[in-house]
């Protein structure tokens, strides 16, 4: 008896001393982060180059990306975000010692409003390798009055790219598309009118 007694109190007061009198403390959802899909990558292209056959001297990528919230001393959402950036490249450019990958991330309201967005750019320096990844940090703040409603906001990233740039990304992802299998809708009878 003299156990349980012990075991009880011990119990309360752990749940005294959480603070939130034996509740499961629920962290908030971060934002969803993603990248854009047209800006993912960005290529530079070989002065040799033409609009049927491109040459392409370097490639940059987004590699991995991962970040975590905490509320903010000054109310809403602290947001940290790391990238992973890649960079690869080719025989054709291996005069090329650096390039310069212009990038933006952007804090996107649930009214598809952006909040805030920022232009950052990252060197890549090849030092004798053909393939380079470099890692940057962002400290980015979510202005929501409820942090149970940060999940509502979205954060996105991307490459900026030249007109050219982008066209390129455009057609690579319309040959991929071309290659997704299509998927094969069955609709059942009579459930129509």
């Amino acid at each position: 008896m003299r156990h349980i007694l012990c075991i009880l109190l011990t119990v309360s007061l752990l749940a005294a001393c959480n603070g939130n009198s034996g509740r499961v403390s629920s962290v908030p959802r971060c934002p969803d982060t993603g990248l854009l899909r047209e800006a993912d990558s960005m290529i530079f292209l070989n002065p040799v180059s033409t609009e049927d056959k491109p040459v392409i001297d370097v490639k940059g990528f987004f590699g991995s990306y991962r970040g975590a919230c905490q509320p903010s001393r000054r109310g809403g959402m602290d947001f940290v975000l790391e990238f992973d950036f890649l960079a690869e490249r080719s025989l054709e450019g291996a005069d090329i010692e650096s390039v310069d990958l212009p990038y933006f991330v952007a804090v996107v309201a649930p009214g598809e409003e952006i909040i805030s967005r920022e232009s950052k750019k990252i060197t890549i320096d090849f030092s004798k390798l053909n393939q380079c990844k470099e890692t940057e940090k962002h400290r980015l703040y979510i202005p929501v009055r409820d942090i149970r409603d940060a999940w509502k906001y979205r954060v996105v990233a991307g490459f900026e790219l030249s007109p050219a740039q982008y066209e390129y990304n455009m057609k690579v992802i319309a040959g991929q598309d071309a290659l997704r299998p299509k998927a094969k809708v069955k609709i059942p009878k009579g459930d129509m009118e």
